[in-house]
């Protein structure tokens, strides 16, 4: 699919220099940005994590404590 893009004329210069010295194409550069963006999207990082012990009653040492099999 063919589009067009409108760049800041600082953003359009600073990728063309990174073309030059990677030796790629402007338009090799914008592809691999947006796969990147869209990765990046698509799989948002430590969102599965989120809230996982907020059922938990353990303070921070607490929980090193029983983590090691400590008892106190």
């Amino acid at each position: 699919m063919r589009t067009i893009i409108d760049l800041p004329d600082e953003q359009a210069a600073s990728l063309k220099r990174l073309c030059e010295t990677r030796q790629i194409s402007f338009i090799e550069a914008v592809r691999e940005a947006v796969a990147l963006y869209l990765a990046d999207a698509a799989d948002p990082q430590g969102d599965e994590a989120f809230g996982i012990w907020k059922d938990r009653n353990l303070g921070g040492l607490s929980c090193q404590h029983e983590l090691r099999g400590e008892r106190f």
